[in-house]
């Protein structure tokens, strides 16, 4: 049947709760046979789009195949538990026969999707302003530590950043949030007083769809919605499509007695999203029909990265308050704000390849 709306093109969908049939038509072409094949095998092996291994194969043996025929295959709901669903999945099919020569075959390949209930169609418009994560306590799963300056040294008392930092956010199905390994292309400014590190820096955060659609709580507009239609945003197509990479330079030093730190906070916002769900399904299982709704939810398109520096004395060789878990109430000329440290470095970044955003400050 003809495909329907999947995120941004067309796809056969097919409903996982009930028993698909895929069929296929044969055609031989002009050198092919032109009377009924004695004797075929239909080879159906179904694996994720792209890449990867076989996730589920099935042979079937076929007597009296008549060119333009349809041969198929029926896979029951037990079978289909083994493919993901509201994901893109590539069926290849391939019908082989014996010849006087030895064997001949036709092939082919279809990406279809299985839906496993309503999934996302499309991204809309903005609908909620972005909310800056500030509350350290109540959002720390969101709160990334990259860097901490070096301890000082009777040789070099001060110490520095200037470096490259290339942050990641990716969403996943994971019932919680999980920080990404800091690795570094890095090394220190050799001679002076100064202990500065240079290079490249990569880390990141795998965001939970689960602690993502906590923050829905954070627009008093946003409409509560079921199990079914939050399962959608869980959905792997879903999760790869959002997200991104942020890229900026990372510069700032501090002097003797103080510690510096870097921290990496996303900046979420809500956006209109389209739902389908499944409206007419054919006896083969296919989805003939959808319904679809415009459902709010919470995306991570910038990142807001943060340089302190302790005041005196503060996290330099007595511990203090160096992570900068306790805050102050506010600070000035940023909305974030750390008991016995100065943010020195307030920098707002949006995702590639996540839309641009318009220039914003938090002060």
């Amino acid at each position: 049947a003809e495909p329907v709306a999947w995120l941004d093109c067309p796809r056969p969908v097919f409903v996982r709760d009930r028993a698909v049939s895929l069929r296929w038509r044969v055609e031989t072409g002009a050198g092919g046979p032109a009377t009924p094949l004695p004797r075929a095998i239909l080879r159906v092996v179904v694996r994720r789009a792209g890449a990867g291994p076989d996730l589920l194969q099935r042979d079937e043996r076929l007597t009296d195949v008549a060119p333009g025929s349809e041969v198929g295959v029926q896979l029951e709901p037990t079978a289909l538990e083994a493919l993901p669903a509201d994901a893109e999945l590539e069926v290849f099919a391939q019908l082989r026969w014996p010849t006087a020569a030895g064997s001949r075959q036709c092939t082919a390949s279809q990406v279809v999707v299985l839906t496993g209930g309503a999934y996302v169609v499309a991204a809309g418009a903005p609908a909620g302003e972005r909310v800056e994560l500030t509350d350290m306590t109540r959002f720390r799963p969101f709160w990334n530590k990259v860097w901490s300056s070096t301890p000082p040294t009777k040789e070099r008392p001060l110490w520095g950043i200037d470096v490259t930092m290339r942050y990641s956010v990716v969403l996943t199905a994971d019932p919680a949030n999980a920080l990404m390994e800091v690795r570094a292309l890095a090394g220190e400014a050799q001679g002076g007083l100064r202990a500065t590190t240079t290079g490249r820096m990569r880390s990141g955060l795998q965001v939970s769809v689960h602690e993502l659609a906590k923050l829905r709580a954070l627009w008093p507009e946003a409409a509560p919605i079921d199990e079914t239609t939050a399962a959608a945003f869980a959905a792997p197509a879903w999760l790869a499509s959002q997200g991104g990479d942020a890229e900026l330079a990372v510069r700032f030093d501090g002097r003797r007695h103080t510690r510096g730190l870097v921290w990496v906070v996303p900046v979420p916002a809500l956006r209109t999203f389209t739902v389908a769900r499944p409206q007419d399904v054919d006896p083969r299982g296919q989805v003939l029909a959808v319904t679809t709704s415009e459902v709010t939810f919470p995306v991570v398109e910038a990142v807001r990265v943060l340089g302190l520096v302790s005041t005196s004395g503060a996290g330099a060789d007595d511990g203090g308050t160096g992570d900068g878990e306790d805050q102050a109430a506010d600070g000035p000329g940023s909305a974030y704000a750390f008991e016995g440290h100065q943010v020195v470095s307030d920098t707002l970044v949006g995702l590639e390849p996540a839309r641009s955003i318009a220039p914003w400050s938090a002060g």
